[in-house]
């Protein structure tokens, strides 16, 4: 982990958190194999991790109209929401290390985890890269499973309080397959997940 200094502040590049594995095409084939990639958290404090986010959310609003920029603006804004005790900014990455320079053209995956005054969490966010993602048309992509790999991580590891997610109508499926469901008590309208 790097550590940056800038006058009175001091600065942590994105950290590890977890190995985890999606599928690579492999090269003059059409077949896929496993790969493992990196769950990391990017520190939005740090002008690096600031910077390759930026870059991330310019390049995937190029390919395809991304969730991608709303992260970053929640990174570099200082939003005071009241109900929020804490953000989570995640990228999944084929980067195998040196965390502290999260390389752009190697992030697959971002979301922005929110643990809230209400003892629970919200996913706000979650992009999978946009050459990369199976709900569109991308047929010819090189890696599948990336949102797959961050849902595995995100219910895992947060699944001490319930998850909530206010997902696009497109995206309810995808958040189903992974035990959301719609409740009908403080949650009505929005997707949960609870641990059983």
């Amino acid at each position: 982990m790097g550590l940056y200094s800038s006058m009175n502040s001091i600065f942590f590049g994105a950290s590890f958190l977890s190995n985890t594995h999606i599928q690579a095409k492999k090269k003059f084939r059409n077949k896929y194999e496993q790969k493992t990639a990196n769950i990391v958290e990017i520190d939005p404090k740090n002008p690096d991790d600031k910077e390759a986010l930026h870059e991330v959310s310019k390049k995937w609003d190029k390919q395809y109209i991304s969730f991608a920029w709303n992260i970053y603006n929640d990174a570099v804004e200082d939003f005071d929401y009241p109900d929020v005790k804490a953000e989570h900014f995640l990228a999944l990455t084929t980067q195998k290390n040196n965390f502290d320079k999260l390389n752009p053209d190697k992030v697959l995956g971002l979301a922005l985890v929110s643990e809230r005054a209400y003892d629970d969490f919200e996913i706000n966010w979650l992009q999978v890269e946009p050459n990369n993602n199976s709900v569109d048309f991308h047929k010819n992509r090189q890696y599948k499973q990336v949102g797959r790999a961050m849902m595995n991580y995100i219910c895992k590891t947060y699944s001490d309080k319930p998850i909530v997610v206010n997902p696009a109508n497109t995206a309810v499926e995808f958040y189903k397959k992974y035990g959301f469901t719609y409740e009908d008590d403080i949650y009505r309208g929005i997707l949960c997940y609870r641990v059983s």
